[in-house]
């Protein structure tokens, strides 16, 4: 554990940051909004179904607190054990609530995070391609 942490990885915890921001911040407003982190403690068994704010903001309803809970172990997971490099393709391949928190955001808010994430995801895409047709690594 903690062996790939050096300092000549900084460019590949560079590319992964925001990826584990994005994350980390998703995964804390979950935890923050009203009951969630009980419904997560309980994986959503001991909700109440008839909560009408559940029905408003369907990123934070209690059906949604398994998916968080692995997100937040597989974001925990790559971290500390895997490699640095394939955080990226591996939360993007595996967690489907990163999409559904970026939808959220951008649906709801009015603030800078929304156009934080449309900014990170279109020029991560744009970097990524001019990258790849270069013949550069990238993650």
């Amino acid at each position: 554990m903690f062996n790939y942490w050096e300092l000549k990885q900084l460019p590949n915890f560079l590319i992964a940051a925001p990826m584990i921001i994005l994350s980390t911040i998703a995964i804390v407003k979950y935890f923050n909004y009203g009951q969630n982190l009980k419904k997560v403690m309980t994986l959503g068994l001991m909700s109440d179904p008839d909560s009408s704010k559940e029905r408003a903001e369907p990123y934070f309803n209690s059906h949604v607190s398994s998916y968080i809970l692995h997100w937040s172990f597989l974001l925990i997971f790559g971290i500390v054990v895997m490699y640095i490099q394939v955080l990226n393709r591996f939360l993007s391949s595996q967690c489907a609530p990163l999409y559904w928190f970026a939808a959220h955001s951008v649906l709801s808010e009015s603030k800078v995070l929304p156009k934080l994430i449309i900014a990170y995801f279109i020029l991560y895409n744009f970097i990524g391609t001019i990258l790849f047709i270069s013949f550069y690594p990238w993650t």
